[in-house]
């Protein structure tokens, strides 16, 4: 495990976990989440192959519908917003105890200025 190449960053985004039943992967991001490395995954990604202790990544409309509950107590949650969002969608994130707010907006959209979605 390249641990050298990680000392710079705190937290990492894994669009995908490995199979329940790979034990040296697991234990790999079990040992980064024990040195305090946060590992952010999709919800469902986490609701399929929950990883002890990781950030669950939701969508405003995951969260505004709910799905987030379906997660074990305690489970931190990384929002994920565009940037794009009308002020109504937004409005959900002051009663949220998000531990972060990710801005993700994809390189292939030519419409949203990556500068004032990020003001916003």
């Amino acid at each position: 495990m390249p641990f050298k190449d990680l000392a710079t960053v705190d937290s990492i985004l894994l669009r995908e976990l490995p199979p329940v039943d790979d034990k040296d992967a697991r234990l790999a991001l079990k040992r980064l989440i024990d040195i305090s490395m946060g590992v952010i995954t999709p919800l469902s990604e986490q609701l399929t192959k929950p990883l002890p202790n990781a950030l669950a990544m939701v969508t405003l409309k995951e969260l505004s519908s709910g799905a987030h509950k379906l997660l074990p107590e305690g489970t931190r949650l990384v929002v994920s917003v565009r940037g794009d969002e009308p002020e109504e969608e937004l409005e959900i994130l002051k009663s949220t105890d998000a531990t972060m707010i990710l801005h993700e907006l994809p390189y292939s959209e030519e419409k949203t200025s990556r500068v004032h979605a990020a003001r916003r």
